[in-house]
């Protein structure tokens, strides 16, 4: 994240979303919602239960107004889809009631939130759009850091090729990973988080890997022992 964008989002939680501007409240949700997606996906999004005035159901409003303020259009559409079925709706709450009691989420839920990850991860980062409203309106979002835009992201297609023996689609390499934590860790069977997790972790660690291709069999190991500890 860019210095600037970081020193406004530490300035978006000096009070609650009513104190704040358009432009802040627009940081403070965007950062809050996309973050959380792309650390977890959306499913992780759900499991924040607090609808308070400053809660993630809020974070989400207020990510959907700010995607629209800045121009982000495409931002904007995938998060108006995802709040149909975010914190606040029936949906949300049958996903924390799931996780609650072990359970699967529905699995037509899942397929959504999954499509709207993907369609997330195919986007550009939302920074240069916040800083570039910034540029625009510093009476709304004052900081004396410089700008700097944030490189852009790379998709979950790209990432997944850094595998270099992948030998399947990603959906399909990533099932086999869920199998296998289900047969290497039973507490984790039934575990609704499951499929986040595991999609995480390998999001990460493809990340982290750089230009080197990465062996099927070194994530399937990382996502193994990373999992005992989940």
């Amino acid at each position: 994240m860019a210095d600037r964008l970081e020193a406004l989002l530490q300035q978006s939680w000096d009070g609650g979303f009513d104190a704040l501007s358009p432009g802040m409240r627009a940081v403070r949700g965007l950062v809050t919602v996309i973050g959380t997606a792309e650390n977890g996906g959306f499913v992780s999004v759900l499991w924040d239960d607090d609808d308070g005035p400053d809660g993630m159901a809020r974070a989400v409003e207020e990510a959907v107004a700010g995607a629209r303020l800045i121009g982000a259009t495409d931002h904007a559409a995938v998060l108006a889809d995802f709040r149909a079925v975010g914190p606040a709706s029936p949906s949300g709450a049958a996903v924390r009631r799931a996780e609650e009691r072990g359970e699967e989420i529905p699995s037509a839920l899942e397929a959504t939130l999954e499509a709207l990850d993907e369609r997330l991860s195919a986007l550009p980062p939302i920074d240069p759009l916040l800083l570039a409203y910034a540029d625009a309106h510093p009476d709304e979002l004052p900081t004396v850091a410089p700008v700097r835009a944030s490189p852009r992201r790379l998709t979950e297609a790209e990432l997944w090729a850094r595998c270099a023996d992948l030998g399947s689609s990603p959906g399909a390499a990533l099932a086999e990973l869920v199998a296998a934590v289900r047969a290497e860790v039973p507490a984790l069977a039934d575990d609704p988080s499951l499929h986040a997790l595991t999609r995480a972790s390998v999001l990460t660690y493809l990340t982290n890997a750089g230009d080197e291709p990465v062996p099927l069999a070194d994530i399937r190991a990382m996502v193994l022992e990373s999992a005992k500890h989940w």
